[in-house]
């Protein structure tokens, strides 16, 4: 089906979007004190970096764009970070819709503050993400998919080892835009499992 026939849809779930974006930014974490006071100006030793890139490539599958999408909302440095709400930010370029919406907005108060935030960012912590997306076959030409994703949280420290966080579970939407580049504009949060201590 065309994507243009979604719009009506598309327009009566907005708020629905919106509402689960809020619960997912809050499930992120939030507001902090200033990332660029003199107190947090050291380096640190982490091998591993936040993840790149202006946004998603042409002939990239919805699948590969999901993944980078959501390695960057759910890739943290609470060090440089002022909040989880970045990681939405870094995300902008591969999404769409509501979800760009609400990425893009200033001023927005959604984001609640993780308690692990802090201690994270003193001790120059990062937090990474690792996706999981479940493939389907699509119709031929389909712009419009939906596909499961698992993300996995890890706690990297300064000194090289990491601390498994947290399992979370989503059911996505994209569309293929007229770029002909799949950008994702649902994201809805199906399950989340605490897997270890987060510092």
């Amino acid at each position: 089906m065309h994507r243009y026939l979604h719009t009506g849809l598309r327009l009566a779930v907005l708020g629905g979007i919106a509402l689960v974006v809020a619960l997912v930014l809050s499930a992120c974490g939030g507001d902090s004190p200033d990332p660029h006071s003199d107190e947090h100006a050291s380096g640190h030793d982490h091998s591993h970096e936040l993840p790149t890139g202006d946004g998603p490539q042409p002939g990239a599958s919805p699948d590969e764009s999901a993944t980078e999408a959501l390695q960057r909302i759910y890739s943290w440095e609470p060090a440089t970070d002022a909040d989880s709400g970045d990681g939405m930010r870094r995300a902008v370029p591969w999404l769409s819709g509501a979800l760009r919406t609400v990425a893009t907005r200033g001023g927005d108060d959604t984001v609640r503050a993780l308690p692990e935030w802090q201690q994270w960012r003193t001790n120059h912590d990062i937090v990474t993400a690792a996706v999981k997306v479940t493939a389907r076959a699509d119709p031929p030409g389909a712009l419009d998919v939906e596909r499961r994703a698992l993300v996995t949280q890890d706690v990297m420290h300064a000194d090289g080892t990491s601390t498994p966080w947290r399992l979370m579970t989503f059911t996505l939407a994209l569309s293929r835009d007229d770029d002909q580049r799949w950008r994702m504009w649902r994201m809805d949060l199906i399950d989340t499992t605490t897997l270890g201590a987060a510092q």
